[in-house]
């Protein structure tokens, strides 16, 4: 029930977004920011598991499983980035890279690092309630 409702709530902000002023990125999917599909799916994979915890139910282990190979592609395809050109790229010209960084929209048209952070914050949740309700069964 919180994924569906953390889901629709960040699809909400996303189209909003998408469809107003300046919100559309040509040449990615959906015209949204490059990662916004990819973060999307993630937070929402990430949040299923409050359903289980909610009800006081074991979380599978194969749940927890798949979380961890998400969380780890998601890490992964975010450092594909090729700094070293855009290092170069800044130091030939400078005022033409800071114009472009300026310009560049990030995924889910949030502040950079907000989707890694929102996704620690739920794998400390995790643990955190985790150990609270081993603690009370104990």
């Amino acid at each position: 029930m919180i994924t569906w409702i953390l889901g629709i709530a960040l699809i909400i902000f996303v189209l909003i977004k998408r469809f107003g002023k300046d919100g559309r990125v040509e040449g990615y999917p959906l015209g949204m920011p490059r990662g916004t599909v990819r973060a999307l799916i993630t937070l929402m994979v990430v949040s299923f598991p409050f359903t289980y915890i909610i009800y006081n139910s074991q979380i599978p282990s194969a749940v927890v499983n798949s979380i961890f190979i998400l969380v780890a592609f998601y890490f992964e395809a975010r450092k594909g980035e090729d700094d070293r050109l855009k290092f170069i790229a800044e130091i030939i010209n400078p005022e033409k890279a800071a114009e472009e960084k300026r310009k560049t929209v990030l995924p889910l048209y949030l502040p950079k690092y907000s989707v890694r952070i929102f996704l620690m914050i739920f794998l400390i949740a995790f643990y955190l309630i985790d150990m609270f309700i081993q603690n009370i069964s104990l």
